[in-house]
């Protein structure tokens, strides 16, 4: 799950980049303006919080491990066998 988040994150990270450095063309005809490639803003917004998400979770999952393995010991722990009932012969 680590390596499909860094993944996700580079990629949108990528893509936001990418974006952002569009040109900007406007163009005026019968006194209408048009503008082509303007950066969306609401877009990179989105990729940069799901890349952030994607990060977060990354590093909480590699944490996670590091305490799933300081917790882990090779001592095996044995309980003694107790009897909650107890049968008799009639």
């Amino acid at each position: 799950m680590i390596p499909l988040l860094l993944i996700l994150s580079l990629a949108t990270l990528g893509y936001a980049i990418y974006r952002s450095t569009a040109v900007r063309i406007t163009t005026i005809s019968q006194n209408q303006e048009t503008v082509y490639g303007d950066p969306q803003h609401g877009l990179l917004f989105g990729l940069c919080v799901f890349a952030g998400m994607c990060l977060l979770g990354m590093v909480y999952l590699i944490d996670r491990d590091r305490s799933l393995m300081d917790n882990r010991s090779d001592v095996v722990r044995r309980e003694e066998r107790t009897d909650l009932t107890r049968r008799t012969l009639s």
